[in-house]
């Protein structure tokens, strides 16, 4: 591939949308060129990187594990961009991904783009304006998924209440009155004929009455 597709093709990629011409060409002037067979390993999951790889051309496949037991992903194009995150910080792999046939790659180490942003600061602006978008994007998808969840279990709520039982009354205050306990039957004979007289006498009152209506009747 000639080195003007190069610098193309480093264009298209999104963390370098940003940047001048002079300034892509230069990062693809100093990168590593380097070819990968069939069956060959471009990345590894589990291993720590130290750079990115740009597909030129060929295609390749990923796998989630590192041996021939990983669940395969979806295939790897040309102009895809394997392990970006390695290229601007210490990163562990997260795919094994394999060439499938001739692979031709540009690989992105980060010691070399970190020398460059040195040399010019204004390419570190640039990169980093691009990712900052990037994560407020993400940031924002994120609080929508939240709001979603949100009102989900909300709506969850409102259904387990409508199927909850009725909550039982509370117990009346003060303590319950018991039934008097009887010592001997007459104490019962007692109650039952103060039970029976009309309210507003007393016994003693209604024993007196019936007393005058004798006394009168004999005379």
């Amino acid at each position: 591939m000639a080195i003007d597709e190069v610098i193309e093709s480093l264009a298209r990629i999104p963390v370098f949308a940003g940047l001048k011409p002079q300034q892509i060409t230069e990062i693809g002037r100093w990168a590593e060129r380097c070819a990968f067979h069939d069956g060959e390993a471009i990345t590894r999951a589990g291993e720590l990187g130290d750079g990115a790889y740009l597909i030129l051309a060929g295609d390749a496949s990923s796998k989630a594990g590192p041996g021939d037991d990983g669940v395969r992903l979806q295939p790897i194009a040309q102009g895809s961009l394997v392990g970006e995150l390695a290229m601007f910080v210490e990163h562990v792999y997260g795919v094994t991904v394999t060439a499938s046939g001739w692979v031709d790659c540009l690989k992105l180490e980060r010691a070399t783009l970190a020398r460059q942003m040195r040399d010019d600061p204004d390419i570190a602006d640039r990169i980093a304006a691009v990712v900052r978008n990037r994560l407020a994007l993400v940031a924002a998808e994120l609080l929508i998924v939240d709001r979603l969840l949100m009102g989900s279990i909300q709506s969850c709520q409102q259904v387990s209440h409508a199927f909850l039982p009725a909550p039982l009354l509370p117990a009346p205050h003060g303590p319950a009155l018991a039934p008097p306990a009887w010592h001997n039957s007459q104490q019962r004979r007692m109650h039952a004929r103060k039970s029976a007289q009309p309210r507003g006498r007393s016994w003693a009152q209604e024993a007196r009455h019936a007393h005058s209506a004798r006394r009168e009747a004999g005379t």
